[in-house]
């Protein structure tokens, strides 16, 4: 009996586990999903974001990370906590005390930025899409998704079929090939980086995969893009100032997020968060 009922514990926490899996660790520190989940509670504006499955969720957990790095970081510093602060005006205070300084450039300084960073006053990037997708346990004439769909982008290339004579061989039919519109590549971020630069950089008709994302397996066939239109200088005149003063903070943050990343140890479940939808 005694047996029985640690075999039943153990099966419940094996459940509780796979329910609320653990997304990232700080040290020995971990943070699951129901954690993630709490913090959106207290941040309404942030709840929009989970809805968007793994991009979503890898924005919110960096920015819980950092709310977590800047109160470790201030309190090994000794900053002191004024009355009123909660842990996110702690961060901020400290936060503000370790960014250098960054000054806004005047209009020569600004114009430079806009000729070095034209990507910040251009239009995004979208290319349309066709999917192919398969769950990572399907089996196709006998073959793995993932050995399919890689003989499948083969014979794409090769001009021996197209996705939508492939799609008729998947369990579900056609309905496993999509037609994904215009979008932006970064939304695929969930593809991992490099099969994002892939997407970013993939020339009309060819095709990317495949890619396993979670419990899925996707070949990609980019069917037509929208490259990025940059503004005129005369448009943007007025706002690249601010633009680069932005860019020079966000530019910081980044270094000292990197830094304290490697200070106290911080590892990304990505496997973990691309399950999450």
């Amino acid at each position: 009996m005694r047996a029985w009922v640690i075999w039943l514990l153990g099966l419940s926490l094996s459940v509780w586990a796979a329910e609320d899996p653990v997304l990232a660790v700080i040290g020995d520190e971990k943070i699951t999903a129901g954690q993630v989940r709490a913090y959106v509670k207290k941040r309404p504006l942030l709840a929009g974001y989970l809805a968007t499955g793994y991009p979503g969720w890898r924005r919110v957990l960096v920015d819980l990370i950092d709310l977590r790095l800047l109160n470790r970081e201030g309190e090994r510093l000794k900053i002191p906590r004024e009355a009123e602060d909660d842990e996110d005006l702690y961060a901020l205070r400290v936060k503000r005390k370790l960014l250098p300084p960054c000054a806004k450039p005047d209009e020569k300084g600004a114009k430079r930025f806009y000729q070095e960073h034209p990507e910040r006053f251009s239009t995004p990037a979208f290319v349309r899409l066709n999917r192919l997708e398969l769950p990572v346990s399907a089996q196709i004439e006998g073959k793995p998704a993932i050995e399919f769909l890689q003989e499948a982008g083969e014979r794409v290339r090769a001009g021996e079929k197209n996705l939508a004579e492939l799609a008729e061989l998947c369990p579900q039919g056609k309905a496993c090939l999509q037609d994904l519109g215009f979008v932006r590549t970064e939304a695929f971020a969930e593809l991992g980086e490099a099969g994002l630069k892939a997407l970013q950089t993939a020339k009309v008709g060819e095709v990317v995969g495949p890619l396993v994302v979670g419990e899925w397996v996707y070949l990609y066939q980019v069917t037509a893009r929208r490259e990025p239109i940059l503004a005129p200088w005369e448009q943007v005149q007025a706002e690249a100032a601010e633009e680069a003063l932005r860019f020079c903070r966000s530019e910081a943050f980044a270094r000292l997020r990197q830094d304290l990343y490697r200070r106290y140890g911080v590892v990304l479940h990505e496997k973990a968060l691309q399950t999450l939808r």
